[in-house]
């Protein structure tokens, strides 16, 4: 909710400057009439009259009023924060997890560092690191699709609407795999009852209510043990989470991700069409005729050609998100 304020902060700031645009051309024309009109004064006390009528309303609010401005879904965003302010302070934070929904975290700026962040969205996890990250040229303040060049005014933005990955709450067993291999992340919030692995190599460094903060220890035998464990998880064991998931990464235009998802879907479940749809239709919007023929080929062993390439439904996983 913090996100949707600031976004009504900015529209009173651009409502009050294009007010003082109005009256400062009005002042404008008054001077060449040489006329006399305290314009200056007239916007004080709209501005007086504004905030008058808004404190007035807040305060005689009831109970039940007040009720519609408060939020009792999720709890427990100081303890995150106050976990993510203890990471702040350590010099050797290279990578963060979050076992929480991202929205708790203010954007992680409390953090203070540029490192890479995987957290929950809703109903599944969400990467963001440096290959997510959109441009942003402080010369023009606009976003920039194209590459980096060598631009001392470029800096690089994080956005939910650009990620790395996307992994559903069904398919943890592929998140754990993932932050184990990726080693650079190295500090994890949890809820204060979970564990992340028996094996060793994290040490809780920070507690808070029901949050602590766990740190990869790099021991070796530790390390050589989880390696050992993640080197025999697969992708996934469910065709519909994976054809959930390879849906959604093409979406982002993560196709890489989305074919090795859903490519994983059919050795699974061959059968299923939706995969095969789902691929066709990222190969012919890439112009990949070769990969196209084989799954085509493949797709009509189990189904007619009209059937395969027919349109991909998505699947309504969480139906939420459909409407």
């Amino acid at each position: 909710m913090r996100f949707v304020h600031d976004g009504v902060i900015f529209m009173y700031v651009y409502l009050a400057g294009a007010i003082i645009s109005v009256f400062k051309t009005l002042n404008q024309l008054c001077v060449n009439q040489n006329l006399h009109v305290p314009l200056y004064s007239i916007v004080n006390v709209l501005v007086f009259l504004f905030a008058s009528s808004h404190l007035t309303q807040f305060y005689c609010m009831n109970s039940a009023e007040q009720s519609k401005w408060t939020y009792g879904g999720i709890i427990g965003s100081a303890e995150v924060n106050s976990c993510l302010n203890f990471i702040g302070r350590q010099n050797d934070v290279n990578g963060i997890f979050i076992d929480r929904p991202i929205y708790m975290t203010g954007g992680y700026s409390i953090v203070h560092k540029d490192v890479p962040l995987v957290a929950m969205n809703k109903y599944e996890f969400l990467e963001f690191d440096e290959k997510s990250t959109v441009p942003v040229y402080t010369d023009t303040l606009s976003l920039q699709t194209r590459p980096l060049t060598h631009n001392n005014n470029a800096r690089r933005l994080k956005s939910f609407g650009h990620i790395s990955d996307f992994i559903s709450i069904y398919n943890t067993p592929y998140l754990y795999k993932k932050l184990i291999i990726r080693t650079e992340y190295n500090y994890f919030v949890l809820e204060e009852d979970r564990e992340f692995e028996h094996l060793g190599g994290f040490v809780e460094v920070f507690r808070t209510q029901s949050s602590k903060v766990m740190r990869r220890t790099f021991e070796p035998h530790a390390e050589q043990a989880l390696l050992d464990r993640a080197s025999k998880i697969p992708i996934g064991t469910n065709a519909t989470v994976l054809e959930h998931e390879g849906h959604w990464l093409a979406h982002y235009g993560l196709y890489k991700q989305a074919e090795e998802r859903l490519v994983f879907a059919n050795y699974i479940a061959p059968r299923e069409l939706g995969p095969y749809r789902r691929l066709l239709e990222i190969y012919q919007a890439r112009g990949n005729t070769d990969f196209y023929s084989k799954v085509l080929t493949t797709c009509m062993q189990f189904h007619s050609m009209i059937d395969c390439t027919g349109p991909y439904k998505p699947l309504e996983l969480h139906s939420e998100y459909f409407k």
